[in-house]
């Protein structure tokens, strides 16, 4: 025996087959019914030495998936990477009103821009009429973002574009 554990490149496995065998072997016995001495129904996986027990055919409840679900699955998996965001349409007209002081204005600008989103720019402290037009939506803080006749305060990308989506409904 001692000369199979030198032939052998990794001895550890030899011990450890036996070990795979017996819980395979074990696992594999089924589901066992009985009843005790005072009539109470038991199961397991071990059948008791001194009672009758019966051996119990289980059937488990399982759904596959149909091929065509599967296959359609499969091509909308391998076709993530090549489909783009759906972006909502750029035509209704954006009014920013800003401050030249203010960094999240700065930020919702150089966005507009990028994204190509069309918007009209009104800076609160260059004038009158443009002070007044902001006063009107109530708020003390820049930027106010309106669409139409709907608005939002602050900015950021993720706020915008829901924001942006519903305002043209």
């Amino acid at each position: 025996m001692a000369s199979v554990f030198r032939r052998l490149k990794n001895p550890a496995l030899v011990l450890l087959l036996p070990c795979l065998l017996h819980t395979g072997l074990s696992q594999a016995g089924g589901i066992y019914s009985w009843k005790d001495s005072d009539g109470n129904v038991h199961f397991g996986d071990r059948p008791p030495v001194d009672l009758q027990s019966r051996q119990l055919d289980v059937k488990v409840n399982s759904i596959s998936t149909p091929d065509n679900v599967k296959n359609s699955a499969r091509e909308y998996v391998s076709n993530l990477g090549q489909r783009k965001p759906a972006t909502p349409s750029r035509k209704r007209k954006v009014v920013m009103y800003s401050a030249s002081w203010c960094g999240v204005c700065k930020r919702a600008r150089k966005y507009f821009k990028e994204e190509k989103v069309p918007f009209r720019e009104v800076d609160i402290d260059a004038t009158a009429s443009g002070r007044k037009a902001y006063e009107k939506y109530g708020t003390r803080s820049v930027p106010v973002i309106a669409v139409g006749r709907k608005h939002m305060r602050g900015f950021s990308p993720e706020s915008f574009e829901r924001f942006y989506a519903k305002a043209g409904k």
